[in-house]
């Protein structure tokens, strides 16, 4: 893979995106990918731009229902090729792929990172006994009953003859080594780039935030968009300092 004056956008798509109808994500793809690309144009024009979506895409070497989702949306997608704005006559290139090998390993494809866990997660109140502002009697509180049934997966329903443990009520996905996945690529691009490359980041996942901190420290021009913080986080200031550009979308953004 030529590395030279690339651009590599990492996203999240599950910690990202909440709607993945593939329509819908089709156009918030488009959408995105060409703002972070037209930003990214007003420091440095790349040659191409690698766009690398994670999440938990298979069990057993099967595409996970998510994932197809996912491809199809990028199908749907027309992102590439890019037409810069701020640079007329300027046209970028790229491509869009689901992260299931590492950048440094190619050959290699992790075929299992999302499982099923029996079960709901153990859920706390807000609250010793019952949640902050709550007048109901903790003995039939909705709540304190739900946050009782989740204890753990033995844990048996509170309606009255009903004998349904929480391990056979619930089932939930969950992604394994995304991650993982994400930083690996980060570390690898930082120790092999020069100043003439970059990486956008976008994620809310605090996990990756170690790795952004290497990437710039390495010399790689590195960015990082997230949705849910419209204020200064805790780790913003070392951050920044570290030559890490922070941007805040939120979820009504418009490029």
């Amino acid at each position: 893979m030529d590395y030279r004056r690339a651009v590599f956008v990492m996203i999240d798509v599950d910690n990202f995106y909440h709607a993945l109808e593939p329509r819908r994500l089709a156009g918030d793809l488009t959408t995105d990918l060409r703002c972070m690309v037209e930003e990214e144009c007003g420091v440095a024009v790349p040659e191409r731009v690698a766009v690398r979506l994670y999440g938990g895409w298979m069990v057993n070497g099967v595409l996970t229902q998510t994932a197809s989702q996912v491809l199809s949306a990028v199908a749907l997608a027309r992102v590439f090729p890019l037409f810069c704005t701020n640079r007329a006559g300027t046209v970028i290139r790229g491509d869009i792929r689901l992260a299931n090998e590492l950048l440094c390993l190619p050959e290699i494809s992790w075929q299992h990172t999302c499982t099923t866990r029996q079960g709901a997660p153990r859920l706390r109140m807000n609250g010793r006994r019952k949640p902050s502002g709550c007048y109901e009697d903790p003995a039939t509180c909705f709540v304190a009953k739900v946050e009782k049934f989740t204890r753990s997966l033995g844990s048996v329903c509170p309606v009255p003859g009903c004998n349904v443990t929480n391990r056979e009520a619930f089932q939930r996905l969950q992604q394994k080594m995304v991650d993982t996945l994400m930083v690996c690529d980060l570390l690898h691009l930082a120790a092999i780039s020069d100043s003439e490359n970059a990486v956008i980041v976008a994620s809310d996942d605090w996990d990756v935030l170690p790795s952004l901190a290497a990437a710039a420290h390495g010399g790689l021009r590195t960015s990082w968009i997230r949705r849910n913080s419209t204020r200064e986080q805790y780790y913003d200031r070392m951050l920044v300092k570290l030559g890490v550009r922070i941007e805040n979308w939120g979820w009504e953004r418009e490029c």
